[in-house]
């Protein structure tokens, strides 16, 4: 009689350590534990649209919002004559300068006007300052400041007052009217050289051709 209690109460203790190894988690997680460590199961539910949250605490969660990017400010573009013109050039007396004559008609304007950014960027430095005059007309204004602000033009920005007329042609001396042209200014604001279209040429202009003269220029006036 002792000896079969004895086996009641055995068997009552191993069937309570069975049932006590695994534990649940509330919610849609089931956490079954056991002695080789944790397994996650999640519940079957057609109703449930919990999300899981990332595993690293460093990484951020997807909702969390990000930081806005500030847009590119417009640039400033100044209306102006040949004697505004003129203004804009004396102030950078004992600097080189290039002046890029252009216009948003002109596609060859628009696909060397890069380089001129790209000109402006790496020679400031050495003196190099590059004025940009575009000879576009009133009711496109808004045109020329967004194809400068998208090309992260920040120095000196001009419009013809008379717009794309025979009369700023003149005023800007573009040699036979056409567009691109740039010119390249010594340090005393006299011309060293102009770069315009021939068309009788066999060969115009390069990009490497105002490069090589910027760069000349700089150098000869130190």
């Amino acid at each position: 009689m002792a000896s079969q209690k004895r086996s009641q109460i055995l068997l009552l203790i191993a069937a309570i350590g069975w049932l006590g190894s695994f534990g649940c988690s509330s919610g849609t997680n089931n956490t079954m534990v056991g002695a080789g460590g944790s397994k996650s199961k999640t519940a079957d539910s057609t109703e449930s649209n919990d999300t899981e949250v990332p595993g690293p605490q460093t990484e951020p969660s997807l909702t969390q919002p990000t930081e806005p990017v500030a847009p590119a400010a417009s640039t400033t573009v100044l209306v102006v004559n040949r004697a505004g013109f003129d203004e804009v050039l004396a102030k950078h007396k004992g600097q080189v300068v290039l002046v890029d004559y252009w216009a948003t008609w002109c596609a060859p304007c628009r696909k060397k006007f890069p380089h001129t950014v790209a000109l402006a960027k790496e020679h400031k430095a050495d003196g190099l300052a590059v004025i940009g005059v575009s000879l576009d007309d009133d009711e496109v204004h808004e045109d020329v400041v967004k194809f400068l602000t998208e090309q992260q033009a920040t120095f000196d920005n001009l419009r013809s007052k008379t717009g794309a007329s025979d009369e700023s042609f003149e005023a800007f001396d573009v040699p036979g009217g056409t567009l691109p042209c740039l010119r390249l200014f010594d340090r005393e604001g006299k011309v060293l050289k102009t770069f315009a279209i021939a068309p009788d040429a066999d060969k115009q202009f390069t990009d490497e051709d105002i490069a090589e003269a910027v760069k000349a220029a700089l150098n000869n006036n130190k």
